[in-house]
């Protein structure tokens, strides 16, 4: 039973690390104030959109980055947060690969508090991928 056991968590484990080329490198930065009250900025409500509810200011934000020095690997997002009366809005745009084949993705966020420790948030994106020959394939998706 223990070598099962073993075997299934190594299994898991090793499945949960593929196709990282595709996340950024700087990752675990800008998703740092998802879960804090005390990093909280405009990059949080694409890893927890309820850390939207927290951010206090206006702002923006522009991430780059080309793994490997391969056009092949651009990865490319943009974020601007929102605050208003009626809570936060958030909008998001990334942009991952080459003219052969991307992947898009546009998120519309909105975060608010519902009390001093509960903040609530939903997201709805629009991701396209695109392939050469293949043209472009649309979604929608709510988070």
């Amino acid at each position: 039973m223990n070598e099962w056991l073993l075997l299934f968590l190594l299994l898991t484990s090793y499945h949960s690390v593929c196709q990282t080329l595709r996340r950024p490198v700087a990752v675990g930065y800008t998703g740092l104030g998802a879960y804090s009250l005390d990093h909280v900025d405009v990059f949080s409500f694409t890893v927890n959109q309820a850390a939207l509810a927290q951010l206090k200011n206006s702002s923006a934000g522009v991430y780059g980055e080309r793994r490997f020095l391969l056009s092949e690997l651009n990865n490319y997002a943009v974020v601007i947060g929102l605050p208003t009366a009626a809570g936060n809005l958030g909008v998001k745009a990334d942009y991952y690969g080459f003219s052969d084949y991307n992947e898009t993705q546009l998120g519309i966020a909105y975060g608010r508090k519902l009390g001093e420790k509960v903040d609530i948030g939903a997201q709805f994106n629009y991701q396209g991928i695109r392939i050469a020959g293949y043209g472009m394939h649309l979604r929608s998706v709510l988070n």
